[in-house]
């Protein structure tokens, strides 16, 4: 049987789809709602407190305010040595926040220094304080961020508030690991013809992770 070149490229998708996600598992590192405590996450002080407030939903949340030293929480230490990724996911809702102020997630790799990994700022960014719960979602790469220490954490605070009224609530943190794929993200090389509408250049099609830059190109 001979294939069109269509054909062959979906025959290849699928089986490059099938050996790609085999090679790839994920664990749960942490999962918190707060509903016992605090579990592997601290307060950072008078302004992190659990309440039981319905928001963002009806359980137990933190709930941050104001834009102080304490207006923040932290994990335990995490080993991530052996992962290729992971992701940080999370439950959240503004109540009394004016545009611009925003909360922030951060990353240590065990050097005691944070780096920041993504700002949510109420207003322009589509975040309102109208009662809506939001997903807050962030996948780290052990090419972009050092996992070797086996003393990682990671922590939630907010930049950007000024009175006891602007508060964020989050719930439910999830944190995956994702290994395999030979240590790292697990890709597979697609290419094809410029006549066809392709790039003259091979593809790399990442399945362990959601990144939406530009593919990578290999000439």
């Amino acid at each position: 049987m001979i294939l069109n070149l269509p054909q062959f490229k979906s025959i290849f998708l699928f089986i490059c789809l099938f050996f790609s996600i085999g090679a790839v598992s994920q664990t749960t590192i942490n999962s918190e709602d707060f509903n016992s405590n605090w579990g592997d996450w601290n307060s950072g002080g008078g302004n992190a407190v659990i309440r039981d407030d319905n928001r963002p939903n009806t359980t137990d949340a933190v709930r941050l305010r104001n834009g102080t030293g304490t207006s923040n929480l932290y994990s335990d230490y995490f080993d991530l040595s052996s992962y290729s990724s992971v992701s940080i996911t999370f439950d959240f809702e503004f109540r009394g926040m004016e545009d611009t102020e925003s909360f922030v997630i951060e990353y240590d790799d065990g050097d005691g220094s944070w780096q920041e990994l993504i700002k949510y700022e109420k207003g322009n960014t589509g975040f309102e304080n109208n009662d809506t719960e939001y997903i807050g979602t962030y996948t780290l790469d052990s090419s972009s961020y050092d996992f070797s220490s086996g003393t990682s954490r990671f922590r939630i605070r907010i930049d950007d508030a000024n009175a006891n009224n602007d508060r964020v609530y989050i719930d439910n943190i999830v944190i995956l690991g994702f290994s395999g794929g030979g240590g790292g993200l697990s890709y597979c090389e697609s290419g094809g013809y410029e006549s066809d509408g392709w790039e003259d250049v091979i593809r790399q099609v990442q399945f362990s992770d959601i990144n939406n830059s530009s593919p990578l190109n290999e000439n």
